[in-house]
């Protein structure tokens, strides 16, 4: 250090430094204010404390961040990189559930493994939900380490992973069987939501990309269906559709067509009945367009009452798969008319069927006396 004196101002004492940032010298100086032996001690101590902040390493200190305010660091993120209002406001609730469990006042650094696997053990929550959620605190501290908000998330590894039903079981829960499908269609008496049912086992569509219809979407003519948005429940807006290849159309098999012909004929009458302007195509009781609270609601009850099992809409969607599956229509088709260009669930819905259909005919053949 020295000091560096300039006629009729006070002196300063000098120190040089190397800006982590850049890694160019630089020079720190701090005036004495009271140029005596004591005050020049004074002024020493104070310029090396700036020396300490000047040269910390250039990284946000990581305890300087709770677990919430790390959570609204990594919306923030999400936002920025242009994902939708619906997946923003489903991540928060689930930081939320977080903060609620682990504190939310709870220091980044203080998050560790045996913190999260424990909270984990004693919450009333399925497994799958408990899976979800180690999928979604990884996302997290993995962001906070490339942001350095943490120096390590190696404990991440250590998270452990709950036992769920074997893939074949998964398999079966994710469609329902044609004759299920029967039974709870014939015990819905409310025509509108029987129809929205049948109308998504056989469209496979999702349930916010039929809520989104109006009825210039749907070519009576040409047979087709098109997709080019959808409804979040979440964010009760209307958006793009999901993803670049859900933007399609969608034929309409014989079937489908009476569907479809029955939701416009009532959409048009209901639309004069309560004196709305709108154009959408698939309306409730009210006459407004279809709420996606009250369909999931009224298919969920009826699931339940006949075949024993809380189902969601969008079980329907996989029972399309199923479905043509077992008409022996191609894996390519089928995908293409969900809208997608790969999906893991289709393809295991796919084979489950198809191998089922292979057993079933080895059955068949497998007795038979021919000479």
């Amino acid at each position: 250090m020295w000091i560096q004196r300039a006629e009729g101002r006070k002196p300063r004492m000098m120190e040089r430094y190397t800006d982590p940032l850049t890694g160019k010298s630089k020079t720190a100086s701090v005036t004495i204010q009271n140029d005596t032996a004591r005050g020049r001690k004074k002024t020493e101590a104070e310029l090396t404390a700036l020396l300490g902040e000047l040269t910390k390493p250039a990284r946000i200190m990581a305890q300087e961040l709770t677990l919430e305010e790390l959570c609204a660091e990594y919306v923030n993120y999400l936002r920025t990189r242009g994902r939708k209002a619906s997946t923003i406001l489903r991540t928060e609730s689930q930081f939320r559930q977080f903060c609620d469990l682990l504190g939310a006042d709870t220091l980044a650094t203080s998050v560790n493994a045996r913190m999260i696997n424990t909270m984990l053990d004693h919450v009333s929550k399925p497994n799958a939900w408990k899976n979800e959620s180690i999928k979604r605190l990884k996302a997290l501290f993995s962001f906070a380490a490339r942001r350095d908000y943490i120096a390590d998330a190696s404990f991440l590894a250590k998270l452990e992973l709950f036992p769920e039903q074997t893939k074949r079981a998964k398999v079966r829960d994710k469609f329902l069987e044609k004759d299920d499908l029967n039974a709870v269609l014939d015990s819905m008496t409310v025509d509108y939501w029987r129809d929205l049912t049948a109308f998504l086992a056989l469209s496979g569509l999702r349930v916010g990309e039929a809520i989104a219809l109006d009825l210039d979407d749907i070519d009576m003519t040409c047979r087709l269906i098109k997709v080019s948005k959808t409804y979040s429940s979440t964010s009760h807006e209307t958006t793009a559709p999901k993803t670049l290849d859900s933007n399609r159309e969608v034929f309409m098999q014989d079937q489908l067509l009476e569907v479809c012909r029955r939701m416009r004929s009532r959409s048009l009458r209901m639309a004069v009945l309560f004196g709305v302007r709108d154009r959408a195509f698939i309306r409730q009781g009210d006459g407004q367009r279809a709420r996606y609270d009250a369909f999931r609601k009224y298919f969920g009850e009826h699931c339940q009452k006949v075949l024993g099992r809380h189902c969601t809409p969008h079980i329907l969607r996989h029972t399309m798969t199923s479905l043509f599956a077992e008409q022996g229509i191609p894996l390519e088709v089928i995908q293409h008319r969900l809208g997608h260009s790969d999906s893991s669930t289709t393809k295991d819905i796919y084979l489950h069927v198809t191998e089922r259909r292979k057993q079933m005919e080895h059955e068949l053949i497998r007795n038979l006396a021919i000479i």
